[in-house]
């Protein structure tokens, strides 16, 4: 089961909270395995912002190998491939789902950040969205 949620980029307290409620709830009573922030930021300069998909090292709580497999999965697609530890994100709320995902044991969580150019190209994200089943 999937559950996509829609939030203010700030990520508030108040937005946080509202999002781990939804976890901690087990929606239609199945355990969520998989949790993935995907963000959409306005990358600096010197990164080629049309093709640049930021895969956060920061905070994560994933099997060994998931991020390597993602990685390559995301160079496949044709992206440039950035690991970021907290200067493109690591926010909030990707640190307090890693914080669950240490407590209930079995759930993955990565963050995503993608440029603001691939954000705004439908195919693009749909692409990203399917590479993530390989997980």
């Amino acid at each position: 089961s999937a559950i996509i949620k829609g939030s203010d980029r700030s990520e508030t307290k108040s937005t946080c909270d509202s999002i781990l409620k939804i976890i901690e709830g087990k929606p239609g009573g199945t355990p969520i395995d998989y949790v993935i922030n995907l963000r959409w930021a306005n990358l600096p300069s010197i990164v080629d912002d049309a093709n640049v998909v930021v895969i956060g090292k920061r905070f994560h709580h994933s099997k060994k190998g998931d991020l390597k497999k993602l990685h390559i999965r995301f160079i496949e697609l044709g992206f440039q491939v950035l690991e970021d530890a907290g200067q493109f994100g690591g926010g909030p709320l990707t640190y307090r789902l890693t914080e669950l995902a240490r407590k209930l044991g079995n759930m993955t969580v990565l963050e995503i950040t993608l440029s603001h150019c691939i954000a705004e190209n439908h195919d693009r994200v749909a692409e990203i969205l399917e590479s993530l089943t390989i997980l």
